[in-house]
């Protein structure tokens, strides 16, 4: 669907459903097209494409891909990397690297500390744009030495709307304006703010109790499971091995969120997939230690029969 869309322009939503799910003028990108297939957005389509490479890349390395695939899997995995380069979505792409890099270290070094750090950073940037210690200038300098021109003006963009949106969220802090965008600014044409980010639009609707449950079920999942499964405990359990790539995923999905209204399904999914590994974690550690008891209970039961 992807390289039909790259090369014939994003039509499979129209030719489906009737209509366009965005503006069509964003699909254009780097001189060619960027596919939106049945997403919201071209750029949801690259941060799902992202985390396939990803995903896939571990489970080649790890060996699982290779039972399903046999010899395809590598050609699979190269497959993924060149649609999502042609996807043409920077931040995605930015983050795929990221994430390669984190779990290249997180593997080679055995060590929890690079997932600690990618899970915790949202609620760092959270933090420091609530409490005003980061601004939309101060972004701009620093951004501006490394990114294209066009790619800065975007992303100052979307940090002065979230200023401009946190300003009126504060005046109903804890549980927000609710719906019906009554969390939006509006100048007197009209117009309203664009809270591009997933964070700022929660934060303006349910304030910080919002706010804080949804980053607990994002986030408590991937501590819990990096706090239970050590790292020497990675190799040797392969649900724990194919789990480790599934932590590094959901706190890039979240990563994305600060920028992108667009929550994708498989964040939820995830989730309750690692809550699921820590519980059964759980029963291993706590009802093993009853069974043995009770095959102890039972051996001396026996022999006082005998006896």
């Amino acid at each position: 669907f992807c390289i039909y869309e790259i090369i014939m322009s994003p039509r499979l939503h129209k030719i489906i459903y009737g209509f366009h799910p965005h503006n069509f003028g964003q699909t254009r990108r780097w001189g060619g097209w960027r596919p939106v297939v049945f997403m919201e957005h071209g750029l949801m389509v690259g941060m799902w494409m992202s985390t396939a490479c990803l995903a896939g890349w571990h489970l080649l390395r790890t060996g699982q891909l290779s039972k399903l695939l046999h010899k395809q899997g590598l050609l699979v995995v190269l497959c993924l990397f060149a649609v999502t380069i042609l996807c043409k979505s920077t931040g995605a792409l930015l983050l795929l690297i990221l994430g390669l890099f984190t779990l290249r270290i997180a593997i080679q070094w055995k060590k929890r500390f690079p997932l600690v750090i990618i899970s915790l950073l949202p609620v760092c940037y959270i933090i420091l744009r609530i409490s005003g210690l980061w601004t939309a200038q101060d972004s701009s300098e620093i951004l501006l030495k490394y990114l294209p021109e066009e790619r800065v003006e975007s992303l100052i963009f979307r940090f002065d709307n979230e200023d401009i949106l946190m300003a009126k969220a504060k005046l109903q802090p804890y549980f927000g304006w609710g719906r019906w965008r009554r969390s939006f600014v509006y100048n007197e044409s009209g117009k309203a703010s664009v809270p591009d980010g997933m964070w700022i639009l929660i934060f303006g609707q349910n304030g910080y109790i919002g706010l804080i449950a949804l980053f607990m079920a994002l986030l408590l999942p991937q501590l819990l499971a990096l706090r239970r499964y050590p790292p020497a405990s990675w190799e040797k359990n392969p649900n724990v091995k194919v789990a480790i790539s599934l932590i590094l995923l959901l706190g890039l999905f979240t990563i994305d969120g600060l920028l992108n209204n667009m929550y994708n399904p498989m964040a939820t999914v995830i989730s309750g997939g690692l809550a699921s590994l820590c519980i059964l974690r759980d029963k291993q550690t706590f009802e093993k230690p009853q069974i043995n008891q009770s095959i102890s209970n039972l051996q001396k039961e026996n022999s006082l029969r005998l006896i």
